[in-house]
């Protein structure tokens, strides 16, 4: 913590001096009643009301769009401690874990390391990075406790979102402050979770507002080598922020939040030497911190009117011998919501963002320039037209965006809703999606391996961006079906044919002679190029059954596959088939929620992930399970395993970028909650 402090003092002080202010408020006692899912059933879960789809709150039934929303209940009945383990439980998403700290998530196909058509975002802020287009999965993380609900959207959100929403958005939103009042204190015990604790408390803030303040630390363990034997890449975070929410008037509301973090990270990677034997192991420590502020105001004129401007600061900062990474990022967005006339609701919106970054380059992988500046600014407008009144509606937007590196993107998007009654929904949509390129496509450089040649001069392969390089397209087709068959059963059917173009792909340039680095050596080029283009469709299933008052299942099955073809005249044997094989073909999952009694529940998931062929990783199943007991009004136990059929195994493989295999090992954990 005295690095983060050092390194971001005016935020970090900032963020101290809010903590201790609403600290010294006069607070409430009355912490938020666990909730009991014997009293929620299937019709609680069609009055769910999600703001992803449109930017605007729509009841579950009624959103034309692939959207799966992961409440609070889940997460608790989960047993996960972090987000990506969380979202395993999406049908159709792909989530499988590099290494300890490291995980690969996507939507639909094209999933890596930097997944980069997927958008996530917590309570409104973009939390990608700019340097790939990806996300740093180890730093997005909040109190688990406080996420009021993850609404995951598989397909594309361009024309609201803007680009790299291309395959999907995930948004994490997190509770009211004044539905977190009182007291809560968990800790937390295992085998791969070592140690983790938590602590969170809320209370007024006179008489219209209300906040809380939280911290929370937890130590994981490493993951498996090849043989079971645990390899040395544990890591550790320590986190604290704070939201206060406050209600001027009978329509204005301003919300006002931010967070600090700082972690170590061990890790193992192979890479290139000038020096025999040209390759070598490297353990090392990567330090991460990183800090935020976010303020949002919402001004409401009745029901179905309001406007929303919304501002955040982010910076962030990873120390690596690789690279080293410090950023700063402004975001400002504007969105209003206007009805106009009895059959169109519009919403339309502005923003801008600015993110520059200073860069410490390596042999291994260097940017140049070593500070680059990136500002994006963009507007959108989306229309729902109701053709038949609460029957038939059809929405059409568009987002126009400027980026640095291909000038104005232009996304639409037209989707009809046909509800026949109030337990069913028909829906199609045909969408356009841009992934706008990131330094890491046009301005990176990687040595990815060193030999000597005949003549006894060194040669280095190096993969390098392109600054020619351009957006990726995406065409989108989708339909779906959505019913609530009884007071028991809901189902989901989404489909989807996708048309990609301009993907990427590595093709081989002339070698040329270079003095720098030390000695002199040839340099023998692969330019990163849009010379691919794809086909994939798909289907995902939900299905959820109210067994009885105190059973529930929820089944999930996704098929997806996806066809890559490279452009004539490309050299690159090797994108399509990797870019076909990132993702399984089957994928299902099964979870079962259980009360044995009014106070004890156990809880069991099961996953069947199909194989991977880009590279190989053998199918596998996966068994969690969790049982736990509210001992009384304050105090929760539970106790659980996970991937249980196996010692270990594989899910993805990542040697491509250097990282050595990391098997996910077999785990048992526990954990109790003191809430008051």
């Amino acid at each position: 913590m005295r690095l983060a402090c050092r390194i971001y003092s005016p935020l970090a002080c900032l963020i101290f001096w809010g903590l201790l202010f609403v600290l010294l408020m006069p607070g409430s006692r009355a912490q938020e009643p666990p909730v009991d899912l014997t009293q929620v059933g299937i019709e609680h879960l069609m009055k769910i009301s999600v703001t992803s789809a449109s930017k605007k709150e729509q009841q579950l039934l009624r959103t034309p769009s692939a959207i799966y929303v992961i409440s609070s209940e889940d997460i608790r009945r989960s047993g996960a401690s972090s987000i990506p383990e969380i979202l395993r439980m999406v049908p159709g998403l792909q989530v499988a874990r590099i290494g300890s700290s490291s995980w690969a998530i996507s939507a639909r196909g094209f999933n890596d390391q930097f997944a980069n058509m997927m958008l996530v975002l917590i309570d409104g802020r973009t939390v990608y990075t700019p340097l790939f287009a990806g996300v740093y999965w180890d730093v997005q993380d909040v109190m688990m406790e406080d996420v009021e609900r993850i609404e995951v959207i598989r397909g594309p959100g361009a024309t609201i979102w803007g680009a790299n929403a291309v395959n999907g958005v995930i948004n994490i939103i997190t509770r009211h402050s004044a539905a977190t009042a009182g007291a809560l204190l968990t800790a937390e015990a295992g085998t791969e979770d070592r140690s983790g604790v938590s602590a969170r408390y809320g209370g007024t803030a006179g008489p219209n507002g209300h906040y809380r303040v939280f911290a929370k630390y937890f130590d994981r363990a490493g993951l498996a080598e090849p043989s079971g034997r645990s390899n040395d890449t544990a890591w550790n975070m320590i986190r604290g922020g704070f939201r206060t929410d406050w209600q001027l008037s009978k329509r204005d509301s301003i919300t006002f939040q931010g967070d600090i973090y700082q972690g170590d990270e061990n890790s193992s990677v192979d890479i290139p030497s000038l020096d025999p034997p040209y390759a070598v192991t490297r353990d090392y420590t990567a330090g991460v911190a990183g800090g935020n502020l976010l303020a949002r105001w919402t001004r409401s004129f009745n029901t179905q009117s309001n406007f929303t401007l919304q501002a955040y600061y982010d910076i962030t900062q990873r120390r690596t011998f690789l690279l080293g990474e410090h950023r700063h990022t402004l975001d400002l967005d504007f969105q209003h919501r206007l009805p106009i006339g009895t059959r169109h609701d519009v919403v339309w919106g502005l923003g801008y963002s600015a993110t520059e970054a200073s860069l410490r380059n390596s042999f291994t992988i260097s940017f140049h320039p070593a500070r680059p500046v990136d500002r994006r600014y963009g507007s959108f407008v989306q229309d729902e037209i109701s053709i038949l009144r609460d029957r038939l509606s059809l929405t059409v937007g568009m987002k126009l965006e400027h980026n640095p590196y291909s000038g104005f993107e232009k996304q639409p998007t037209a989707r009809l809703a046909w509800t026949p009654n109030r337990r069913q929904l028909f829906w199609v949509a045909a969408s356009r999606a841009a992934r706008t390129p990131s330094p890491g496509d046009t301005a990176m450089r990687t040595n990815t391996a060193v030999f000597p040649g005949n003549d006894r001069r060194l040669n280095i392969i190096s993969i390098l961006g392109s600054p020619d390089f351009g957006s990726q397209y995406l065409n989108a087709y989708e339909g779906g079906y959505r019913v609530r068959a009884n007071e028991k059963c809901y189902f989901d059917l989404a489909t989807f044919y996708n048309r990609h173009a301009k993907l990427k792909t590595s093709e081989p340039g002339s070698p040329v002679l270079e003095a720098d680095p030390s000695p002199p050596h040839l340099l023998i080029p692969i330019y990163y190029e849009n010379m691919m283009h794809a086909e994939s469709y798909g289907a995902e299933l939900i299905a959820d059954w109210e067994v009885t008052r105190r059973w529930n299942l929820s089944a999930g099955y996704s098929h997806l596959r996806i066809f890559a073809h490279t452009a004539a005249g490309s050299r690159d044997n090797s994108s399509a088939g990797r870019l076909e094989g990132q993702a399984p073909r089957h994928h299902f999952d099964l979870r079962s929620h259980l009360h044995l009694a009014r106070n004890l529940e156990f809880d069991s998931a099961v996953s069947r992930i199909g194989a991977l062929t880009g590279p190989a990783v053998p199918a596998h199943t996966r068994l969690d399970t969790r049982i736990g007991w509210r001992a009384g009004e304050h105090w929760e136990i539970s106790a659980g395993g996970q991937n249980l059929l196996s010692a270990h195994h594989l899910e993805f493989d990542a040697r491509r970028q250097g990282i050595r295999l990391s098997y996910v090992r077999r785990a048992f954990y526990g954990k109790v909650s003191w809430r008051l």
